[in-house]
């Protein structure tokens, strides 16, 4: 690896530790409990936001798996387990993988209307979900660099538990 390249990627990794520590301290530290219903984001549900949100990062993927449905897999999870290792030992969080094609499972492809497979950020509460993205951009993103794709599903992970648009 050039130094050039290695500064760059460490430089990068310092910016998106350093935003993911400041979303969870902001997420800790408390602000406003939601308690009436939650308006309806693109493509999202209604739902009773009585209690903490959990967030749910679902990677959906069928019978047959290329191998960039794989790639897109393994990295979407390297970033979220790696970025996100105390919400996921706490429970505030989950990964989640999931085959559509099993039929206990179709339901899914209505609830966030998938198209093929797809990584689904949800945030539920009281067992609901309340709200959902689907991160289509990996599609796009796993042809480039590994960095670049785990810092797209990173900062639209940290925008989503804030509660901004993608």
């Amino acid at each position: 690896m050039k130094p050039k390249m290695i500064v760059t990627a460490a430089l990068l990794l310092f910016v998106v530790v350093s935003l993911a520590a400041v979303v969870v301290k902001e997420v800790r530290g408390g602000g406003a409990e939601v308690t009436a219903p939650v308006s309806v984001s693109e493509g999202g549900a209604i739902g009773e936001a009585a209690e903490k949100a959990h967030y749910v990062v679902y990677y959906f993927h069928g019978n047959m798996r290329c191998r960039t449905c794989n790639v897109i897999e393994s990295q979407s999870r390297n970033a979220i387990t790696t970025m996100f290792a105390t919400q996921l030992e706490s429970g505030d969080m989950a990964w989640k993988e999931v085959n559509i094609d099993m039929a206990e499972n179709a339901h899914f492809r209505d609830d966030f209307q998938l198209a093929f497979q797809s990584v689904v950020l949800t945030e539920e509460r009281s067992g609901k979900t309340v709200r959902w993205e689907n991160l289509t951009d990996v599609w796009r993103k796993v042809h480039g660099s590994p960095l670049e794709f785990e810092e797209y599903v990173v900062q639209s992970t940290i925008e989503f538990m804030a509660g901004g648009a993608i």
